[in-house]
């Protein structure tokens, strides 16, 4: 079954980057990592998605959204700002992110699978972060 689908994927690249391109973002860009599915508080059933929860499905989904855009934000800007000079730790931390996404996205797709790798990102994410200056800047505004 492998080597014939492979074959149809050599016959048909558009279709085999459809179908990753599905896999990939059913994957990676929900933010609760299956978490909301099996937990038996908010009572979610896949043919009720559409609809509004009065558990707070929504608002975590949409909290949840946020984190993952900071984080991945975060990272990004740490990368960038510091693209010439990058520690053997965050490059570390970014090979496991980026094995862990090319792993998954070839073998196994679940949401809950890429969490650790999200988990991967925060202390890079926060690298550009100045917690003295951000403090200081709250600290005015309690005053005032």
């Amino acid at each position: 079954m492998i080597k014939s689908r492979i074959k149809y994927f050599q016959e048909n690249p558009k279709e085999m980057a459809e179908f990753y391109f599905r896999k990939t973002r059913s994957m990676w860009a929900e933010p609760s990592y299956g978490g909301l599915f099996y937990n038996q508080n908010f009572q979610y059933k896949e043919e009720d998605r559409n609809v509004k929860y009065s558990t707070g499905y929504h608002m975590v989904q949409h909290y949840q959204r946020a984190l993952i855009f900071i984080i991945v934000g975060g990272t990004l800007l740490t990368l960038i700002k510091n693209r010439k000079n990058l520690s053997n730790e965050v490059i570390l931390l970014i090979t496991i992110f980026i094995g862990g996404f090319l792993f998954h996205t070839m073998w196994e797709a679940k949401s809950r699978y890429v969490f650790p790798y999200i988990m991967v990102l925060i202390p890079v994410a926060i690298i550009e972060l100045d917690i003295k200056k951000t403090l200081k800047k709250f600290k005015r505004n309690d005053e005032n």
